[in-house]
């Protein structure tokens, strides 16, 4: 279901081929339900005309192959790009991209979606509990590594640090307002 929904939104009209990526930005909107709502930006290749469209996250997170996939394309031909740089931007991930035939491109998406399409695991399995014996190990310099909330080291903020927002549940990992980790 979310693949075709997914599909549906970012096809172009006018061809039916999947439009490339390029941007997926938080913009601190909820959708009727509650639910964090992300702003997919689709170009066509062919026919050129950008639109933006929000999309629950839930819908991206099951769809996070798909959003791969098309990101990383050119917006001039719809080929494929190689990454080669990232750089973060405050909740969001910038991503440089080169295209063999049309050169360098930039792609600016949420650091929660980078998380999302990035990671390997199935949908909706959320990351191994640090403590747990069965997890892979951690490199304790790893600055994105979890820690576990009773850390006195790292005592979690109380407001969000992208969008200001009170934290309600000091236990979260990301914002209920903009989805921004935290």
């Amino acid at each position: 279901m979310a693949m075709e929904e997914l599909m549906h939104i970012t096809s172009c009209r006018k061809c039916g081929e999947p439009k490339v990526i390029t941007a997926a930005v938080s913009k601190g909107k909820r959708g009727r339900h509650g639910e964090v709502l992300i702003k997919l930006v689709h170009r066509c290749p062919e026919h050129g005309r950008e639109k933006g469209t929000l999309v629950p996250l839930g819908l991206i997170e099951e769809g996070r192959h798909f959003i791969k996939e098309n990101l990383f394309r050119c917006k001039r031909c719809g080929g494929h790009c190689d990454i080669v740089d990232t750089k973060p931007d405050g909740g969001h991930v910038i991503f440089k991209i080169r295209c063999p035939d049309h050169g360098t491109g930039k792609r600016k998406i949420s650091q929660l979606v980078f998380d999302m399409i990035m990671d390997e695991r199935p949908p909706h399995h959320p990351p191994p509990h640090p403590h747990d014996p069965h997890a892979p190990p951690h490199d304790p310099h790893d600055p994105h590594r979890p820690h576990p909330p009773h850390d006195p080291h790292h005592p979690r903020p109380g407001f969000c640090p992208s969008c200001g927002a009170k934290n309600p549940d000091p236990d979260s990992k990301f914002c209920a307002h903009c989805g921004a980790p935290l």
